[in-house]
C-alpha cells in the first residue's frame, strides 16, 4: 500500500510534543511537507529539530483560544504556499482533573474551547486552503473513547470529545460534496502524550510517585483490554497517515476506534 504523501502540505495543531509531534514526523516520513504550531517557541524549535532529520517542517507560535492568532497563522500559509492539503485538529484536553461535583461552569467552558472550539477555529480558518487543494482536503480530528464510552472521571472532558465526534460528521455532511473528507481517530489509554498528566494527578491522590502512578494506569488499561495491552502513539499517527493519503479517499464522516477493541459498540 502507498502512503507516499510526496508534495502534499499537512498541519497539525499542538505538535510541539506527545502525540501531535508523533503525528507530524509519521507524516514527515510519508515526504509530507509539515506545518507545526503550539504556544511554547522552545518546544516547537526542539519539534522541528526532530522533524527536520526526517523531512521539510514550518513552526509557528499560535494560540489556538485567539481566533486573530488562529486566522494570521492561515494567513501566513496562504501568503506562502497558497493550499493546504491536510487539517489535524490534535489539540485537546482536560484541563482539570475531577469528577462531576468537582468540575465549575469555567472548567466546563474551558474544556469546551479547548477540545471543541479550537477545532472549529482552524478549521474555519483553513478552509480556503483545503478548498484549494488539488488532491482533495483532508481533515482529521482527534477525539477520544471517553467521548464514545465515558469513564467515571472528568465527563467535560468526554462530553466535548463527543462534541468533536459529531462536528466530525458535521463537517463531513457539508463539505463531502466539495471533495474535503472528514474523519475522527477515537484513541483509548495510550502509552505516551497525556497519560503523564493523569499519572501525576494520580500520584497526588495516592501519594504515589509518578512512575508507579503511570504503571497502574497502564496495568489498569490493559487489563480491560482485549488484547490485553494498551496503544502507542504511533498506531494513532499511522491511521492519520492512512487517511491522509490516496488509499483512505473513500473513508468520510466516520469516527474510528484505535483502542485495540475496548469500545465494543458504536
Amino acid at each position: 500500500m502507498n502512503l507516499n504523501l510526496s508534495g502534499r502540505m499537512a498541519l497539525v495543531t499542538g505538535s510541539s510534543s506527545a502525540l501531535g509531534l508523533e503525528i507530524a514526523k509519521t507524516l514527515a516520513s510519508n515526504r509530507a511537507k509539515m506545518f507545526i504550531c503550539g504556544r511554547d517557541e522552545i518546544a516547537l524549535e526542539k519539534a522541528r529539530t526532530e522533524i527536520k532529520s526526517v523531512y521539510d517542517v514550518e513552526i509557528k507560535v499560535v494560540d489556538s483560544s485567539d481566533s486573530d492568532s488562529v486566522y494570521g497563522y492561515a494567513n501566513w500559509i496562504e501568503e506562502r504556499w497558497g493550499c493546504l492539503d491536510v487539517l489535524v485538529n490534535n489539540i485537546g484536553g482536560a484541563p482539570k482533573f475531577g469528577k462531576f461535583e468537582d468540575l465549575t461552569d469555567e472548567d466546563w467552558q474551558n474544556t469546551f474551547d479547548l477540545n471543541v472550539m479550537s477545532a472549529v477555529r482552524f478549521t474555519r480558518a483553513v478552509l480556503p486552503l483545503l478548498r484549494a487543494s488539488r488532491c482533495g482536503g483532508r481533515i482529521i480530528n482527534i477525539g477520544s473513547l471517553p467521548g464514545i464510552q465515558p469513564g467515571k472521571f472528568n465527563p467535560d472532558y468526554a462530553v466535548a470529545k463527543a462534541g468533536v465526534h459529531i462536528l466530525t460528521k458535521c463537517l463531513a455532511n457539508e463539505f463531502g460534496p466539495e471533495g474535503i473528507r472528514t474523519n475522527c481517530i477515537c484513541p483509548s489509554t495510550l502509552n505516551g502524550g497525556g497519560i503523564m498528566r493523569n499519572a501525576k494527578d494520580r500520584a497526588k491522590r495516592e501519594r504515589i510517585s509518578v512512575n508507579e502512578a503511570k504503571e497502574k494506569i497502564i496495568e489498569n488499561a490493559a487489563k480491560k483490554n482485549p488484547l490485553g495491552q494498551v496503544g502507542t502513539l504511533e498506531d494513532v499517527a499511522n491511521l492519520v497517515s492512512f487517511l491522509a493519503s490516496d488509499a483512505g479517499q473513500f473513508i468520510n464522516g466516520v469516527c474510528i476506534p484505535v483502542d485495540g477493541g475496548e469500545c465494543r459498540s458504536i
